[in-house]
């Protein structure tokens, strides 16, 4: 269920022009995040037993869902400065170096 949102709000930050953001966000919250997780809690503090490694999934995926969630938030209202007045949104204007 969570990796399901969890790809919708990729898709939609995709969507709204940011690329590298969800694999950025991706690669932490789940891959380092995780591997991390095995790394210390699963070696060092409770070393043997399965069910610690089973609940690193659903924690990095609350972490990545909440990660992703700011980030849409963020750029949704970005996108909604930029709206000029026709409905319609403008690209940003680069500054020239002259």
């Amino acid at each position: 269920f969570l990796c399901g949102i969890m790809e919708v709000l990729s898709g939609i930050l995709r969507g709204m022009g940011k690329p590298i953001v969800p694999m950025v966000v991706s690669i932490f919250g789940v891959c380092v995040f995780r591997v991390a997780w095995i790394l210390i809690v699963c070696n060092n503090i409770f070393p043997g037993q399965l069910v610690y490694l089973y609940i690193s999934y659903p924690i990095s995926q609350i972490i990545t869902l909440t990660t992703y969630l700011f980030f849409c938030s963020k750029t949704y209202k970005s996108l909604l400065a930029e709206k000029n007045p026709n409905g319609i949104f403008s690209a940003k204007k680069k500054k020239q170096l002259v």
